[in-house]
């Protein structure tokens, strides 16, 4: 008769995400450790995953989170310890950081080929992503003169003036450039 239980490498990634979670936290610790949570997760088990991480934070607990995504940060933390290559690149709450590293940026939500972004006037960056891209404001550059410059170049869709993410002050600080491009569909 076969053993009604796997061992967790037997497990898919996702099923040993979850497991590993019940484990870390039946025990009822102060401090958590999570490393990548959700990795390997589907949508809806990032959505459980991630409400039960609050519920266990407004409990008081002090939760230390690994992640290399930035929105996942965003959402999850109070206060934020960003490394590369093993040295401290910024402390702080989302607030400080924001305020400390970065001016407004421009979030363009377009049809059309990303490339035209790399010649407007006044943008310092362009960090794509697939179906937007967020552009970095330069000094003395204004969302006016920039929103007149793609008019009739690409189809926008939307166009928000928005405090830079994590993801673009992380980028912009360690020098390494998004490697995601923008497709035309």
């Amino acid at each position: 008769m076969g053993s009604k239980f796997q061992k967790i490498s037997e497990l898919s990634k996702g099923m040993s995400q979850k497991v590993q979670f019940i484990a870390s936290v039946a025990h009822d610790p102060e401090i958590l450790f999570f490393d990548e949570p959700f990795a390997g997760l589907d949508p809806v088990s990032v959505d459980t995953l991630r409400k039960a991480i609050m519920d266990l934070r407004d409990r008081g607990k002090t939760i230390l989170f690994s992640t290399h995504i930035m929105e996942q940060a965003e959402k999850l933390c109070n206060r934020l310890f960003l490394i590369d290559s093993g040295k401290r690149v910024v402390y702080g709450s989302l607030e400080e950081i924001k305020n400390a590293h970065g001016s407004n940026s421009i979030v363009v939500e377009f049809d059309g080929d990303s490339k035209i972004f790399d010649d407007v006037a006044g943008v310092a960056s362009v960090s794509r992503f697939p179906r937007y891209v967020e552009l970095g404001i330069e000094q003395g550059g204004t969302p006016d003169s920039i929103l007149a410059q793609i008019v009739g170049r690409v189809s926008i869709r939307r166009f928000e003036v928005v405090a830079p993410s994590l993801h673009s002050i992380f980028v912009t600080l360690v020098g390494k450039p998004n490697t995601i491009e923008q497709t035309n569909a």
